[in-house]
């Protein structure tokens, strides 16, 4: 949304300009770090992920695997 505001401004923002702004993110960190996702070239999908394991509290993680390409999940 902030990048398609940027582009056009508030007051002329539609849904394409939304759309737009999405479609040109690349690795873009969701769920706290532990996945990134890319939405370029018609994937919705995380395309990277981190195996993490918690351990003596909320924030305490160890990573068992770090960053590795995740599986397409798409139908085909």
């Amino acid at each position: 949304m902030e990048n398609a505001i940027l582009e056009v401004g508030f007051e002329n923002l539609t849904g394409q300009d939304v759309y737009n702004a999405l479609i040109q993110i690349e690795n873009y960190n969701v769920l706290n770090g532990l996945a990134t996702a890319t939405f370029t070239n018609g994937q919705r999908s995380p395309n990277l992920m981190q195996l993490r394991q918690i351990q003596g509290g909320p924030d305490a993680f160890n990573i068992i695997v770090d960053f590795s390409p995740a599986p397409d999940l798409r139908p085909k």
